[in-house]
C-alpha cells in the first residue's frame, strides 16, 4: 500500500514537473520565434541580451542567472504580467508602495522615495566662476531653483520615509547664490491650492501648468533685473493626446495605476517658434508624434521640444516675440523652453548632460543674451552621473569624463 501511494505522488510530482518544464519551454519558444525588441518602452532602457554559453559562464553559473533575465526581457505578454502583478499588489494584498513608489495616494499622485544626496564643494565653485563669467559679458544670469515632486508633496509621503531633499535645499540654495541671483519656485509650486496640477500624477516632471506657473515667477524676476520677457496674450486652447503613463507610472505598471494622467496640453493658435538645425529653422518646438504615440507607455513629456538635447536654437519670427535668452537645464526645461520660445526672438537651451559646444562664457559673449537662465532641481545635479557643475565652466574636460558614463533622472 506504501509502495502504491509512494508510486502515485511520484507521478504526481513528475506531471507537475513536467507542466513546469513545458510552460519555461513555450516561454522560451515565445521569446526566440515571437518578434525581436531591443528596447522596452516600460522601463526605457535596453533589453537584456541572449547571453552565449562559455566554459567559465557555464561553470560559474552566471549563463543560467543572464539567461532568466533574457527569458524575463523577452517572454510574450511581459508588459502584461508586470500589470498583473501590481494589480494583485495594490488591490488583493493593499500595499501602499510598490517598488519604492508610493501608490495609495488618495489623489492619485505617485511618490517616490527620496533619494539621499550629497552636495559637492565643486558646485558653489562652479556656480561662482560661471556667474562671474556671464557678467564679465555685461548679461545678467538668474538661477532658478525648481523643487521635485517630492519636496512639494512632502506632507504627504509615508511617515517612514525621511525626506533628504528638504534637508539638502537649503545647501544646494546657498551653493547657487554663489553664482548670483537665485529665484526658488518651491513657494510657488508647493501651493496647496495647485500643486496637484503643477506635477504630473504618474511622472515626476512638472505639467504645463507648472511650467507656466514657474515661468511667470521667473518673467517676473527678471523683470525686477531690468530684462523685460514679453508675455504671450494669445489664447490657448487644451488639445488632448492619448493617456500619459510617466516614470513612476511605467515603473509600477498601469496594475498598480490608479488611473494615468490626461496628456492635456495648452496650445496656441500656433506655434510660432522653430527649432534651428543646421542654419535651417523649420522644426516644431512640440513634437505631435511623441505625443501621440499608440504605446500606451510612450514618454510622451518628450513632445516637449522633442526630449533632451545637449544644444538648441529656436527662432520666432513674430513681431511680438522679442530678446534672446540662454537657458541651461535640465529635462524640467523642455516644458518651459516650449514655451519660452514662444514669447522670445532667439532661445537656446543648454544641456549639461549632453553638451559638447564651446564653453559657456564663450557662447555668452557671442551670443550677448539679454538674460541667462540656469533652470535645475536637485536630483538632476546630485543624482545623475551625467551632470557634473564643470560644465559650467570646461566643457571639453567634462565631456571626457562623461564618455562611456550611463545616465540618469532628470
Amino acid at each position: 500500500m506504501s509502495r502504491r501511494l509512494l508510486t502515485i505522488a511520484t507521478v504526481q510530482r513528475a506531471v507537475g514537473g513536467l507542466a513546469l518544464v513545458g510552460f519555461l519551454t513555450a516561454l522560451g519558444a515565445g521569446a526566440v520565434l515571437g518578434p525581436h525588441h531591443t528596447r522596452s518602452t516600460l522601463d526605457g532602457r535596453a533589453l537584456a541580451a541572449f547571453p552565449h554559453p562559455s566554459s567559465a559562464t557555464l561553470e560559474n553559473g552566471t549563463w543560467m542567472t543572464d539567461t532568466e533575465s533574457w527569458l524575463n526581457d523577452h517572454i510574450p505578454a511581459r508588459t502584461r504580467w508586470l500589470a498583473l502583478h501590481g494589480e494583485l499588489s495594490t488591490q488583493v494584498l493593499r500595499e501602499p508602495v510598490i517598488d519604492n513608489v508610493l501608490v495609495d495616494d488618495p489623489r492619485g499622485m505617485q511618490l517616490a522615495k527620496p533619494p539621499l544626496l550629497k552636495v559637492p564643494a565643486a558646485l558653489a565653485t562652479h556656480a561662482s566662476q560661471l556667474g562671474r563669467d556671464v557678467l564679465a559679458t555685461g548679461t545678467p544670469i538668474l538661477w532658478v531653483y525648481v523643487p521635485r515632486k517630492e519636496e512639494a508633496f512632502a506632507d504627504r509621503l509615508p511617515p517612514a520615509w525621511h525626506n533628504y531633499l528638504l534637508d539638502t535645499r537649503p545647501a544646494v540654495l546657498r551653493a547657487l547664490a554663489a553664482g548670483g541671483l537665485v529665484l526658488d519656485l518651491s513657494p510657488t509650486l508647493s501651493n496647496p491650492a495647485r500643486r496637484d496640477g503643477f506635477y504630473w500624477r504618474t511622472d515626476h516632471h512638472w505639467t504645463p501648468a507648472g511650467a507656466l506657473a514657474g515661468l511667470d515667477a521667473i518673467t517676473t524676476k527678471a523683470r525686477s533685473m531690468g530684462v523685460d520677457v514679453p508675455a504671450d496674450s494669445r489664447t490657448y486652447t487644451t488639445k488632448m493626446y492619448p493617456n500619459y503613463y510617466g516614470t513612476t507610472g511605467r515603473q509600477v505598471t498601469a496594475g498598480a495605476t490608479r488611473s494615468p494622467d490626461h496628456f492635456a496640453i495648452p496650445t496656441p493658435p500656433t506655434w510660432r517658434a522653430r527649432t534651428c538645425v543646421g542654419g535651417v529653422c523649420d522644426r516644431a518646438t512640440f513634437v505631435v508624434a511623441n505625443a501621440r504615440k499608440k504605446d500606451p507607455y510612450a514618454n510622451r513629456y518628450k513632445a516637449f521640444m522633442g526630449g533632451d538635447y545637449g544644444y538648441q536654437r529656436t527662432e520666432n519670427l513674430d513681431p511680438a516675440a522679442h530678446g534672446t535668452v540662454i537657458l541651461i537645464k535640465d529635462s524640467f526645461g523642455d516644458a518651459l523652453a516650449t514655451y519660452l520660445a514662444e514669447r522670445v526672438e532667439t532661445l537656446i537651451t543648454i544641456d549639461e548632460r549632453h553638451y559638447r559646444g564651446q564653453d559657456i562664457r564663450k557662447l555668452v559673449a557671442q551670443r550677448h543674451p539679454d538674460l541667462v537662465i540656469v533652470m535645475h532641481n536637485q536630483v538632476s545635479m546630485l543624482g545623475n552621473k551625467k551632470f557634473d557643475s564643470l560644465a559650467w565652466v570646461d566643457v571639453a574636460t567634462n565631456a571626457k569624463r562623461l564618455q562611456g558614463v550611463p545616465g540618469g533622472d532628470g
